[in-house]
């Protein structure tokens, strides 16, 4: 009986470690995600995929985490299409493997370097015999383009090839998109070829090859129109006073180096340059660009594209200063409200920076979660008690956000620059 007893019990112990093992092996076995990358951190190396139009995944990477057409997280961008091998644990995404998607381009289809492109683009449509369509969304091409550019999103190419696409089907037709990992491009050369015509090009490098070129994105009269920008007219003060842009403040190319102080502090802040000849227009946005100012276009058509819409110009002198307010939405938090909070204690202070950059200067009474732990920490914060995330710049702090904004809190992030000194003392700056 007791032999028997003993069987039982180590067939019982066989089937239950048997049972957890497995269960172990389903709850660690990678699945595979594919998406657009929506954020991401080196230094927390950290990012977020939009696998859908409702749903963001987070994924913690490793020294382990091997990449595949990309040497490492350096060569991955923000709209970039990727695929992600992963393994979840305790709520954490562990990124194992990584590739970035290349598109690939359909038969009969060629594609064009960025000086290849840079030297149409300067002759102009007419003179060069081309057609650059932008096949992004119509909000991307409102907000910038390559300048010469027409849009045509792909999603109405393909209803209605004829409404975009010119009647002559000998013209050089030229599609971009985003990047290299677009196939929104790919995809509508494929209709233009589909459709007859002999001369079809992909520019693979898109939109974001474009802005790394001394070549400025343009943006187009809605945006200027409508958008939270600082407009700049870089001619002189005397063809200014006879007629400019509303809102405009007059900057003369020649005075523009020496004019950083009248920017604004918040290197987000939306400039756009108009006036002069093109290559006024890309050595004003060089300049700009060299202030680390993030969204840095031109209006390459200038007083004359403003008046040919039936748009009424200004006259006489334009302001003298520049003024932009940063907009925030409900869920940011800019400068001048943080400074009056932090001493107040009203809010749990969340600092995502790594614990080396915490140890070096912090909040007083700020806890350190650094943004790689967040997912498996966020237990850790009270629901009883406005919360307040933030790093150094406003990045991982909207990452952060992002992570913690279904998890019933009332939270806000910091969208400013802190750099912290000696004793705890702080700059904070936007």
């Amino acid at each position: 009986m007791g032999s028997m007893n003993k069987t039982v019990i180590a067939w019982l112990t066989l089937l239950l470690t048997l049972a957890w093992a497995a269960s172990g092996l389903a709850a660690s076995a990678p699945r595979t995600a594919t998406g657009e990358v929506k954020m991401l951190s080196l230094k927390a190396k950290t990012l977020s995929l939009q696998v859908s139009d409702t749903q963001n995944i987070f994924f913690n990477l490793s020294d382990s985490t091997v990449f595949k057409k990309a040497k490492d997280l350096r060569e991955i961008a923000v709209g970039d299409r990727i695929s992600i091998d992963y393994t979840t644990d305790k709520d954490v995404n562990a990124a194992v493997t990584i590739t970035k998607m290349i598109a690939e381009m359909p038969p009969g289809v060629g594609t064009i370097t960025t000086a290849e492109l840079e030297a149409l683009v300067d002759q102009g449509p007419e003179k060069a015999k081309y057609v650059l369509i932008d096949a992004r969304s119509a909000a991307k091409f409102t907000n910038g383009h390559i300048r010469t550019a027409v849009s045509a999103p792909y999603a109405d190419l393909a209803k209605n090839p004829s409404k975009f696409l010119p009647a002559d089907k000998n013209k050089t037709i030229i599609f971009y998109c985003e990047g290299i990992t677009c196939d929104m491009s790919g995809k509508s050369a494929q209709i233009a070829v589909n459709s007859g015509y002999n001369k079809v090009l992909v520019y693979p490098e898109g939109e974001f090859g474009w802005k790394k070129t001394e070549y400025c994105i343009a943006t187009s009269l809605e945006y200027l129109q409508h958008g939270n920008i600082v407009l700049v007219d870089l001619r002189d003060p005397e063809a200014v006073k006879k007629g400019h842009i509303p809102r405009a403040v007059n900057i003369p190319l020649a005075k523009l180096e020496d004019a950083e102080d009248m920017f604004p502090e918040y290197k987000g802040a939306s400039i756009i340059f108009y006036g002069g000849t093109a290559e006024d227009l890309r050595t004003a946005v060089s300049i700009v660009r060299d202030w680390d100012f993030k969204n840095v276009s031109a209006f390459p058509g200038g007083i004359d594209e403003w008046q040919a819409k039936g748009l009424k110009l200004e006259k006489g002198a334009t302001a003298t200063r520049i003024t932009y307010v940063k907009k925030l939405s409900p869920h940011e938090m800019g400068a001048e409200e943080f400074k009056k909070i932090v001493g107040a204690g009203t809010y749990y202070i969340v600092d995502v920076r790594t614990k080396e950059e915490f140890a070096k200067g912090h909040i007083n009474n700020a806890v350190n979660v650094p943004l790689e732990e967040l997912l498996s920490r966020a237990s850790e914060i009270p629901k009883n008690k406005p919360t307040l995330v933030h790093c150094t710049t406003g990045a991982r702090a909207e990452m952060a956000y992002e992570i913690l904004k279904d998890k019933g809190l009332n939270l806000k992030y910091l969208n400013a620059t802190i750099e912290f000194g000696k004793d705890n003392k702080y700059v904070i700056t936007e």
